[in-house]
């Protein structure tokens, strides 16, 4: 994790075929969910990528 915030978070991977739309499941702390994936940066061998937080789903 690069940066983080209540809606979001961007992260340094390399995950070369990930794109905008993606939905992943995170892990930081304690703090677990899914979220989309809304840019990425290819940087060399290294990807950046803005991810929103998704709401948990009631049921």
């Amino acid at each position: 994790m690069l940066d983080t915030n209540s809606s979001g978070f961007r992260t340094r991977h390399s995950f070369h075929a990930l794109v905008s739309g993606h939905i992943v499941e995170f892990a930081y702390g304690s703090v677990e969910g899914r979220a989309r994936g809304v840019w990425t940066r290819i940087l060399s061998d290294q990807v950046e990528s803005g991810f929103l937080i998704l709401p948990r789903a009631e049921g």
